[in-house]
């Protein structure tokens, strides 16, 4: 089945001859503004009135910044200026993360308290293998396998397994 995509979707709609609604909305509020002025100041005080507010209303409506409106740029700009520009690494974690193994069946979870506790050399050696082999060449289940000789034994990663599952 075939569906068509939408595109140009960043372009507004004209809809007042070559304006788009946001367009026609600021210039109209320029002119209602300085109709107003012309009722409240005198001739000079007008026109300068009509001219900044004209100015501004044209700006606003017709400048874009690489491809942003002009408020919009105006507002990252302050933005910019207003936020610290100093990145500061904080080394705990507020929320321990929690990973699932991808069969669902074992679950490991990692906590922030590093440097808390230490972490035992055999410990590390099967997070690193865990992490190397992605969990596939384990026995996710918590129940003792039998062997071949029918003894139970634990689960232990099997050696010179090939995975040649995609799924990652």
């Amino acid at each position: 089945m075939q569906y068509s995509v939408p595109q140009f979707i960043e372009i507004e709609d004209r809809v007042i001859g070559p304006l788009t609604i946001r367009q026609f909305l600021m210039i109209l509020t320029a002119g209602i503004l300085t109709a107003a002025s012309y009722s409240v100041f005198d001739i000079e005080l007008f026109v300068f009135t009509g001219v900044v507010l004209v100015g501004l209303a044209a700006a606003f409506a017709f400048i874009k910044i690489n491809g942003q409106t002009l408020e919009k740029y105006l507002t990252h700009v302050l933005y910019y200026f207003a936020n610290p520009k100093t990145r500061i690494w904080a080394k705990e974690l507020s929320v321990p993360l929690e990973r699932i193994s991808n069969r669902g069946k074992r679950r490991i979870v990692l906590k922030s308290s590093v440097g808390k506790e230490e972490i035992s050399r055999s410990k590390l050696h099967e997070l690193s293998t865990l992490l190397d082999t992605s969990s596939r060449n384990y026995a996710v289940s918590n129940e003792p396998t039998e062997s071949k000789s029918g003894s139970s034994a634990e689960p232990t990663p099997r050696e010179g397994s090939v995975s040649t599952d995609s799924r990652s």
